[in-house]
């Protein structure tokens, strides 16, 4: 492997790819404890709690008519562009978009974040220009979405 190689790798930001120098070192040193000591400098715990947002929409009757799966369909294709928005891994993670379902009378879209606060603020733009016509809301689960002592916060949007 060339530094020409490496550079090219870390320009174009690709994943995957973890250097080391492994020669020419000085006489007596090994590679493999230059990385150990390297990596527990490195290492940093971070306690790392997902939160989910769920968006609400009511349906008219307990299934979907054709106009209203047509615009729930439309919705999560707005809100992966909206997620997808991050070029870089530099750029900062607001959260995406995990699953979405009809159920009896409703359609929800779950989606995974660090903060539902932070991402309520990303999506309030969107959320305000909604024209969904019937009840719509949104539910922020300050943990993950199977965590049963999350705290939960219903907003109604209309």
């Amino acid at each position: 492997m060339t530094e020409t190689f490496k550079r090219r790798v870390e320009e174009c930001g690709l994943n995957g790819f973890h250097f080391i120098k492994v020669w020419p070192l000085p006489k007596g040193i090994d590679w493999r404890d230059l990385e150990t000591a390297a990596r527990k400098k490195r290492s940093t715990e971070y306690e790392l709690t997902g939160e989910t947002l769920i968006l609400r929409f009511r349906l008219k009757g307990d299934k979907p008519t054709p106009a209203e799966k047509k615009k729930l369909l439309q919705y999560n294709e707005q809100l992966m562009d909206l997620l997808e928005s991050q070029t870089s891994m530099d750029d900062p993670y607001d959260g995406s978009l995990d699953a979405s379902e009809f159920n009896v009378g409703e359609y929800r879209i779950f989606l995974s974040c660090p903060s539902v606060d932070k991402l309520t603020d990303v999506l309030k733009e969107w959320i305000n220009s909604n024209d969904w016509p019937n009840e719509f809301h949104i539910v922020q689960r300050r943990g993950h979405l199977m965590d049963t002592k999350a705290k939960v916060n219903r907003i109604v949007i209309k």
